[in-house]
């Protein structure tokens, strides 16, 4: 079995294993393509098998102004260079995992803005440690002056005091959750429904759309909320009876579409 197929493999257990699927056998040798792989089931003590389309997620490959997940995600890497190396200045801030949750849609700045957006963060942050022991602080914007401004993109800074004298980070946890876009998650669908495939006696035709190759979609620090995959209700098709998410990065598996009248996967 060459790399691909070995990685289409393993990414169908891993979906299966997280949606508690009672696998029999996977066919998916090098000779196996469109679909990916044969899968048989037991479900409800009867045999089913089904084919598999595998496909990474990419957000908008074909824009030549580049995807937002990865501007959001480069302005943040940017940023949090700025953040932690202003944050040396404020001693206050040792031991302490700042946590950064932006609004949506989501916005970071570039250039001299991203600068003076980290500033206010660092100050903003500083200004939020008490006197004394403590464990958690939380601020909501809108902020007080003169961190109003750090309001615009950001809708809440936390603090948590992990108690490592020398131990400094920041955290943007809900950046990978603007990765995953509906728009973009429908035209693949059309590009996948378009291709010619052998199903041979498959009782389900699968389409598993894998996220975790590009940056703002794997660094999603544990498993995604409800935000990752919205807006996904008129996801329809007419090829595949099921269209599944699997973020390889994390332990996130959802069913994303199912024919009208199919049950949802779940455990026998």
């Amino acid at each position: 079995m060459n790399r691909k197929k070995a990685r289409e493999k393993d990414w169908i257990e891993q979906f299966c294993g997280l949606v508690h699927l009672c696998v029999q056998q996977i066919e998916c040798d090098d000779k196996q393509e469109s679909p990916d792989a044969f899968v048989v089931l037991r479900q409800k003590r009867r045999r089913v098998k089904v084919g598999v389309e595998v496909t990474m997620y990419h957000s908008d490959v074909s824009s030549k102004k580049g995807s937002p997940a990865r501007e959001l995600y480069s302005n943040w890497l940017k940023i949090e260079r700025l953040l932690l190396d202003l944050a040396r200045n404020h001693p206050q801030l040792r031991g302490v995992l700042v946590t950064v949750r932006l609004k949506r849609p989501a916005h970071l700045p570039a250039g001299h803005e991203a600068r003076a957006l980290a500033e206010k963060l660092v100050r903003l942050a500083a200004s939020m440690v008490p006197q004394g022991s403590w464990k958690k602080e939380v601020a909501k914007a809108p902020f007080p002056q003169p961190y109003e401004s750090v309001g615009k993109c950001v809708r809440a800074i936390a603090l948590a005091c992990i108690g490592l004298p020398d131990w400094l980070h920041w955290d943007l946890p809900n950046a990978g959750s603007f990765g995953l876009f509906p728009a973009r998650v429908k035209a693949i669908l059309r590009e996948k429904e378009d291709a010619p495939y052998d199903w041979e006696d498959a009782q389900e035709r699968w389409l598993l759309i894998v996220a975790g190759s590009e940056p703002a979609v794997l660094k999603t620090w544990g498993a995604p909320g409800p935000e990752y995959v919205s807006d996904m209700t008129e996801l329809r098709s007419g090829l595949f009876h099921r269209v599944l998410l699997l973020d390889a990065s994390s332990t996130y598996a959802r069913e994303l579409y199912r024919t009208p009248g199919l049950s949802p996967l779940a455990a026998n």
